[in-house]
């Protein structure tokens, strides 16, 4: 089962130095995730703040999404360990701040997600991470999440290192716009000659 499951208008809360732990999973369905979310109504779900906790195993640590666009996520300072299929997947959320967290695992799955945002428009900020793909997958993913030019996002300063014979990306933009990514520290080992940096 799932562990924190958000809906309804719930607003305003933190999550801060807390052990939240799932099962040792090989499945990759949302119901092994530790938090999820998601609502398809106009239910306000903004400014949830997970700070500083401990996330371990489970197919997802998040898997969250909100047809309302809530604003004011915060995810920092936190450790993911061993989640199997992705360790964030945030879909819908807007101007998002995932900073410092550090995401390590020993998935044997083939195509694993360190971080993965999808239409997360506004300025995001995506800094200071540190993400580990052992086995072959994404390490930062954006995916048709807008900025714009007077206000952009920012992704900056993350390490991200992988080393597979699988495919292993460091960093995948597909259709995202007007976000800087800067000062990063990137590498990818093994054969397979289809993996990028």
């Amino acid at each position: 089962g799932r562990v924190i499951v958000i809906q309804g208008n719930s607003q305003e809360n933190e999550f801060s130095n807390c052990i939240i732990q799932g099962v040792v999973t090989s499945s990759t369905s949302d119901i092994r995730s530790l938090v999820y979310m998601s609502e398809s109504s106009n239910d306000q779900l903004n400014n949830h703040r997970f700070l500083r906790n401990k996330f371990v195993n489970g197919s997802y640590a998040f898997d969250v999404y909100d047809n309302s666009r809530p604003t004011g996520w915060k995810i920092n300072d936190n450790l993911f360990l061993d989640q199997y299929y992705h360790s964030l997947f945030l879909n819908t959320l807007q101007a998002v701040e995932v900073s410092r967290n550090i995401i390590s695992t020993t998935t044997s799955y083939t195509f694993f997600y360190g971080m993965r945002l999808n239409n997360c428009n506004g300025p995001n900020q995506i800094l200071a991470n540190r993400i580990q793909i052992p086995n072959g997958g994404l390490g930062i993913e954006l995916d048709d999440s807008y900025a714009t030019s007077n206000d952009s996002g920012l992704v900056a300063n993350n390490f991200i290192s992988g080393s597979s014979n699988n495919t292993t990306y460091g960093i995948f933009d597909d259709n995202s716009q007007y976000h800087r990514y800067v000062f990063y520290n990137i590498r990818i080992d093994g054969s397979n000659t289809s993996s990028t940096a």
